[in-house]
């Protein structure tokens, strides 16, 4: 016999959780690091000093993509408060030969209409981002911050179907890199797109 959790939202009514209820939401999801369009790499590229002192063009941050773990605790009413790991692997022109960037982030989510079956929010957090050859943390890291929106959409009464995108601002210490170019520290900019589905159990 089918787990009644686990059959599809026929209507709207049925849509949205209880407004008394506290839930522990969690999932992994797909993620894409945009950098370049409307963002940019910052010291990782155009302001780079080679070792010997000459300019330096070679970006050694681009775009990429990667996955995510997300854990949050759904609070009665509009908000949502949570934690998310990602890592993914990043385009370094083949200076590094595995470039990964890891991010830690807190979040919270602000739902505009928690009272629709596909419910619009906001977002918005911090955490730390690191940033180096094969996963290293020792190559740089630094403070992060980003502002976002997207969606849920509630699939059963136990799955829900989030996707969003949000504009990060990662400031990273300066560290030299593989090729013996000096990056100094600044601010690099990314978007961050992510499609992901999270499972909803009640606290």
């Amino acid at each position: 016999m089918p787990d009644l959790a686990d059959l599809p939202i026929t209507s709207a009514e049925s849509a949205p959780p209880p407004s008394r209820t506290r839930y522990l939401q969690y999932g992994p999801a797909l993620t894409a690091e945009l950098i370049g369009v409307l963002s940019s790499p910052g010291p990782m590229c155009s302001e780079a000093k080679a070792s010997n002192g000459s300019a330096e063009n070679t970006c050694i941050l681009g775009g990429g993509g990667g996955v995510a773990w997300r854990t949050g605790v759904r609070v009665p009413g509009p908000w949502y408060f949570g934690g998310a790991y990602a890592l993914s692997k990043q385009d370094s022109n083949k200076i590094m030969r595995l470039p990964i960037l890891q991010q830690l982030r807190g979040e919270a989510r602000y739902y505009l209409r928690p009272d629709f079956q596909t419910q619009p929010f906001g977002t918005f957090g911090l955490g730390v981002a690191a940033y180096g050859n094969e996963g290293a943390f020792t190559d740089t890291f630094g403070p992060l911050g980003f502002v976002g929106i997207g969606g849920e959409t509630q699939l059963s009464q136990r799955y829900v179907f989030v996707f969003g995108v949000s504009y990060r601002a990662m400031l990273f210490n300066k560290f030299t890199d593989s090729s013996g170019a000096l990056r100094p520290s600044g601010f690099a900019t990314s978007f961050g797109l992510e499609v992901g589905l999270e499972s909803r159990d009640p606290l």
